[in-house]
């Protein structure tokens, strides 16, 4: 079982990783960015999306480095839409 704290700084870390990369280097994104996470919190479900997001950046290419911008968009819209559509 995983402990409320540890579970705060997992989501702390997600959330940083996601937004250094789609809001801090590629401003366009901010919109999209700031919707999932909104309506993911909004709900109550935005430890599990960002969770989904980052299993699917994860499993995508083996390795973080490899990523581009649309590969973390990819990922936040397919952990919103497992968990919030």
């Amino acid at each position: 079982m995983i402990t409320q704290e540890k579970a705060e700084n997992k989501l702390h870390n997600w959330f940083w990783k996601f937004k250094h990369k789609l809001v801090d280097d590629f401003p366009e994104y901010q919109t999209a960015f700031d919707y999932i996470v909104g309506n993911a919190n909004d709900v109550g479900l935005l430890y599990e999306v960002m969770e989904f997001a980052n299993m699917y950046l994860e499993e995508k290419k083996g390795g973080l480095s490899d990523l581009i911008v649309t590969d973390y968009l990819d990922a936040l819209e397919y952990g919103y839409n497992e968990w919030v559509k």
